[in-house]
Order: C-alpha cells, then sequence, then structure tokens
C-alpha cells in the first residue's frame, strides 16, 4: 500500500495533466476558426463598404435619376447576393433593386440602423432583422450620403440575406459535425 499508494497519485496528476494539456489545444484550436471565421465576415463586410462608396459616388445620384441608378445598379449586382437601397432620412424606400423600379415601396424595415448611420455620418452595419421587401432575415451596411449629395436621398444601403453568408463561411477544416451560426 505504501509504494501503490504514491505511484497511483503521480498516474492521477499525469492524468489530470494530459486532460488540463488538451482542453487548452481544443480552446486553441477553437480560437483559431474562430478567428478564421471573423476573417471571413470582415472581408465580406469590406467589400460591401467599398461597393457602397463606389455606387455612392454615381453621377445618377446628385441628379436624381433614380431609375437610371436603379437599371446600373441592378445590373451590376446581378450574379450577386446584395441589393441596393435609396432611402430617405426618414426611412422611406426610393428605390430597392430586389424589386422592378416601378414598384411601390414604403419604409425600410431597419429605422434605427439608418437613423445611427446618418447620426455618427460613418458607414455601419446592422443587426440581423427580417426584411420588409423579402421577409428573409437580413443585414444591411449603410453608408450615409453627404449632406451636398443627398437632396431627398439619406443613404445608400446594400442588404444581404443573412442564408446567403454560408457561401462565405466555409467549414472546410472544420471539425467533423460542427457547425457556424
Amino acid at each position: 500500500a505504501v509504494i501503490a499508494l504514491p505511484l497511483l497519485a503521480f498516474v492521477i496528476f499525469l492524468m489530470f495533466q494530459l486532460e488540463h494539456s488538451e482542453r487548452e489545444k481544443l480552446n486553441s484550436e477553437t480560437a483559431e476558426d474562430a478567428q478564421m471565421l471573423g476573417r471571413a465576415i470582415d472581408r465580406e463586410l469590406r467589400d460591401m463598404a467599398t461597393t457602397l462608396r463606389l455606387l455612392g459616388n454615381s453621377p445618377e445620384i446628385e441628379r436624381g435619376e433614380l431609375e437610371a441608378f436603379h437599371r446600373r445598379t441592378q445590373n451590376s449586382l446581378r450574379g450577386t447576393s446584395l441589393y441596393a437601397l435609396l432611402v430617405a432620412e426618414d426611412g422611406q424606400l426610393l428605390l430597392n433593386t430586389r424589386v422592378p423600379f416601378e414598384t411601390a415601396l414604403g419604409k425600410m424595415g431597419n429605422i434605427p440602423s439608418l437613423t445611427s448611420a446618418l447620426r455618427s455620418g460613418r458607414t455601419e452595419v446592422s443587426e440581423v432583422f427580417r426584411g420588409a421587401t423579402s421577409g428573409n432575415w437580413v443585414f444591411n451596411v449603410t453608408l450615409p450620403l453627404p449632406k451636398e449629395m443627398r437632396g431627398d436621398v439619406g443613404a445608400l444601403i446594400l442588404t444581404q440575406n443573412v442564408a446567403d453568408l454560408k457561401n462565405v463561411l466555409s467549414t472546410e477544416g472544420l471539425p467533423k459535425d460542427w457547425s457556424v451560426a
């Protein structure tokens, strides 16, 4: 008993050390996977912000030629999962490339995100919400337009269905049976 008891204590200590080491390794791998997914989302958001800046410099907006802007933007975004919205400061939709230009439009589905972007004067990403036009879960990236350019337009928005982010979030390299949300 005198010889076996210290040996048994040593084996238990080694088992705890091994379990602790495995847990640390799993935590580290999980953090790396989360950072990889975060970088993928960050790239997508940066691409959306760049697209907004390019669309925001459109001469059609300055001239108030919304139908021409709608047609050109809809053609430009064809083949992507992005849709452009032009909204007044009160949230009234002026155009939505998800639908034909002649379609009667109401107010956008997330007024607080518009108000926040207009107040800050910076491009902002909204929370996830149910889109008024699509009925899907979406998120917006909002670019407030400069006051001298606005006219009736308060902001230019790119919207995307949350479900379409699965194309950005690759599960390759993740452990078997893991999912991403």
